[in-house]
């Protein structure tokens, strides 16, 4: 038997390195699987659009893909794409 671990009481393995990864992630991302979690994808796409945070995205495809969920989530593993390109493009500057 293995030892416990502090403030693990009660998780199996699975469950804590699952509550481990969530706790690595940012709140966007918490909030962004509780959508896709309730299925309210099209939120979930409009939130992908609309974010700044290439770490973010980065993060939420990383958890995504380790529950093998993208294959799924078309719709949300493409917006993910997308965006990440958008946030790489060169920005075009607007004068004043």
């Amino acid at each position: 038997m293995s030892p416990a671990l502090p403030g693990a009481a009660g998780y199996s393995r699975s469950q804590l390195s699952e509550q481990e990864l969530l706790m690595s992630t940012s709140e966007w991302v918490t909030k962004m699987l509780a959508l896709i979690k309730t299925g309210n994808i099209p939120a979930a796409v409009a939130q992908i659009k609309a974010t700044t945070s290439s770490k973010d995205l980065r993060q939420l495809h990383a958890v995504l893909d380790k529950a093998k969920a993208l294959p799924r989530l078309v719709a949300v593993e493409v917006a993910i794409g997308d965006q990440l390109q958008a946030l790489a493009s060169p920005r075009l500057s607007r004068s004043p």
